[in-house]
């Protein structure tokens, strides 16, 4: 059952995705989805906890792609907005900090209603604080719009940082540049805190204990952190092709270690109990005991 509620939850990331683009088509295939679920249940297919289930799952699915992640062009800089404004912000982090060596990549959306751009990007270069996400901190910054060099058909930077929702970005540097206001202790911003503490937990470890280009592999495979990477190895996963496993993979891989490890859990349980017996003589090191 687990495996066909993360192929549903899989398929909802899917269409959330494409939700702002695709509107009406992607209702009328949840839509279509639905009646297809009834049917099933109504010849027997499926059953109605089953049915359930799934249906919940698909739709649990795009509502986590639509909250977690910021529509395109949420909020345009004002037409009056001058680039280099030095300004006091406090807001609050709203999706997971990047880290990198030497630095952190924070999302802030700012408090004050009075600002027409909201989503603020700041890069924290030798920060002496580790920040997570739901996080209210205050900083003071030179703001600028996102922008970019950009070639006769090259990569548009800053359409693509806009596409994200980010309306300004500002750099900081050393320690004491940005202040904790306050973690949260309820709600989903804590929820959100606590995977971010878990994530710091694992970088720490990696860092004190892996060295490149070991390092910047294992965090982009497992927290899909890519600020690690050597820049050498990120241009050979960009000629292979296979970059976009990284992107990934942190995103998914906990899922898919627990489907592994229900499947695994389940496999075990159905073996015969002679085999589990001599299973579990052959990997105890204490063999001489067990056989008593």
């Amino acid at each position: 059952m687990l495996p066909s509620l993360t192929v549903a939850f899989l398929l909802g990331l899917l269409g959330g995705s494409q939700l702002p683009f695709f509107p009406l088509f992607l209702f009328a295939l949840f839509s279509g989805a639905a009646i297809s679920f009834s049917i099933a249940e109504r010849a027997g297919y499926l059953g109605t906890h089953c049915t359930l289930l799934l249906y919940i799952s698909l739709l649990s699915g795009v509502v986590y792609w639509s909250v977690t992640t910021p529509p395109p062009y949420l909020h345009r800089p004002s037409s009056g907005f001058h680039n280099g404004i030095s300004a006091a912000i406090t807001g609050r982090v709203v999706m997971p900090v990047q880290y990198g060596v030497g630095r952190q990549t924070i999302l802030v959306e700012t408090d004050s209603m009075m600002m027409t751009s909201r989503r603020i990007r700041v890069v924290w270069r030798g920060a002496d604080l580790t920040l997570h996400q739901g996080d209210r901190i205050m900083f003071q910054g030179t703001l600028h719009r996102p922008r970019g060099f950009l070639n006769p058909s090259g990569f548009d930077y800053a359409a693509y940082v806009e596409r994200q929702g980010i309306d300004l970005v500002t750099t900081v540097s050393g320690p004491h540049a940005i202040r904790l206001i306050e973690r949260p202790i309820t709600g989903r911003w804590s929820f959100w805190s606590q995977i971010d503490q878990w994530r710091s937990t694992i970088r720490q470890a990696a860092v004190h204990t892996l060295r490149q280009p070991a390092l910047g592999i294992f965090l982009g495979m497992i927290i899909g952190e890519r600020g690690y990477l050597e820049q050498d190895m990120q241009e050979w996963f960009m000629i292979t092709g296979t970059v976009h496993l990284l992107s990934i993979s942190g995103s998914h891989l906990g899922l898919v270690a627990l489907v592994c490890f229900w499947t695994v859990k389940r496999a075990i349980l159905w073996l015969p109990s002679s085999l589990l017996l001599a299973l579990s003589r052959r990997i105890t090191s204490y063999r001489q005991e067990v056989c008593k």
